[in-house]
């Protein structure tokens, strides 16, 4: 203990001993500055506080207008994101409701062109002759399916004496649409194939008929890019005519 307070006695000697004139005043002139920046401080806080207290009026007025165009913008900015949120879900039903109605005027389309079908070769599929078009109906007109197409959906009633060779009724249906599409007997102009690896494919197909016991299911599709792709991925094709009876969605 005396040892370290010998220490400190010598550092305090040898500092007072080193100790020069200019250290002085470096010292003094540094406490002189801060003495100075704190008056200064001092007296602009006076200042400014006169002000606000000979302004206090004025100053309110001017911190409300700038409270007020701050929350003006705001309120603005707000009723713009929620306009802009209303307009994208207004705009999401209407595609929503477009898309809907397309698929919903494509499956008339396909109806029509499946009743001719049927009833031309109702002598060799021997499904029963259709009085009308609405009786292709089935309660759901469309799916999406897991290969990214939409399937549609139509009921036929059948009898005892219906073929119950579904390999052979799909490949009938289709070669009698490929006519009826070759021609335009139904659907008037319309794009007939599709290419796709310089593999032509029938624009519209029956993808797969279901036996039901009373009635068939006939499943056809529109053919696009991802319907080609699914036939592709492992199954036979065979020029325009697709064997898919196999196939699940």
């Amino acid at each position: 203990m005396k040892k370290k307070i010998e220490e400190i006695r010598e550092k305090i000697d040898a500092y007072i001993a080193d100790f020069t004139l200019f250290k002085l005043l470096t010292l003094i002139f540094t406490g002189a500055l801060i003495l100075l920046l704190i008056t200064l401080f001092i007296f602009a806080c006076r200042l400014v506080a006169g002000f606000v207290v000979a302004n206090y009026e004025l100053l309110l007025l001017c911190g409300s207008i700038v409270v007020a165009v701050i929350y003006i913008i705001w309120c603005k900015r707000v009723n713009n994101e929620t306009t802009q949120a209303v307009q994208m879900r207004y705009q999401t039903k209407i595609d929503k409701e477009q898309e809907k109605q397309k698929y919903e005027d494509a499956y008339l389309r396909i109806q029509q062109l499946l009743f001719l079908a049927i009833n031309d070769t109702a002598i060799v599929t021997k499904i029963p002759q259709l009085k009308s078009v609405t009786a292709l109906d089935a309660p759901i007109h469309f799916v999406f399916a897991d290969g990214g197409f939409y399937v549609f959906q139509y009921l036929v009633a059948k009898d005892s004496a219906t073929t119950s060779n579904i390999i052979q009724m799909k490949e009938i249906l289709n070669n009698r649409i490929r006519q009826a599409l070759n021609s335009g007997e139904i659907m008037g102009k319309y794009e007939m194939h599709l290419s796709h690896n310089s593999i032509p494919y029938q624009k519209i197909l029956i993808h797969d008929i279901r036996d039901n016991g009373s009635f068939l299911q006939i499943n056809a599709v529109i053919v696009g890019h991802p319907y080609t792709d699914y036939i592709e991925r492992g199954k036979v094709v065979s020029e325009t005519t697709i064997d898919n009876s196999d196939l699940d969605f």
